[in-house]
């Protein structure tokens, strides 16, 4: 049996089985005549709101994974302090956010979060950005610490 390009052929159980929807964003962006991309940004320490991508034209998001991590070290000795990391657009549509949370020395800490859109996904305009923002720039009171955040967006343009 020959086969050119596309899906391999199903097997003889599989063949009145109905395909799977939704699972793979991908999928779901070439069934709506999109064309799949993806948008990535990875920052060791603090970062102010910081633009990494901005859409040419009209376009869809279908997927935001964001992770982050943060450590102090032995000096640390400040006490409770809030630490995140966020994925927006400039639109206000808010695609990720984890929030943790520094206590004591010697301390690490990690989380993740996203969004999976909806079938149609979320729809943006031309120009709009995505935005990453690590802590408003904050780094860990005096220095005695790491964080570091990495995220994906999953796009289409239309």
């Amino acid at each position: 049996m020959s086969h050119t390009g596309g899906l391999p052929p199903r097997r003889p159980d599989q063949r009145d089985a109905p395909t799977p929807r939704g699972l793979v964003p991908g999928a779901r962006i070439v069934r709506l005549g999109g064309t799949p991309a993806s948008a990535t940004d990875q920052h060791a320490g603090a970062l102010s709101p910081t633009v990494f991508y901005t859409f040419p034209s009209a376009g869809r998001i279908f997927a935001c994974e964001l992770t982050f991590t943060f450590g102090t070290n032995n000096a640390y000795a400040v006490g409770v302090q809030q630490l995140y990391a966020r994925v927006t657009t400039a639109s206000g549509i808010i695609l990720g956010t984890v929030r943790l949370t520094a206590t004591v020395p010697s301390q690490s800490g990690n989380g993740q979060g996203g969004i999976t859109a909806p079938e149609s996904g979320i729809p943006v305009a031309k120009g709009d950005q995505l935005i990453f923002d690590v802590n408003n720039g904050v780094t860990l009171t005096g220095n005695d610490g790491v964080m570091d955040a990495e995220c994906s967006v999953l796009y289409s343009i239309p």
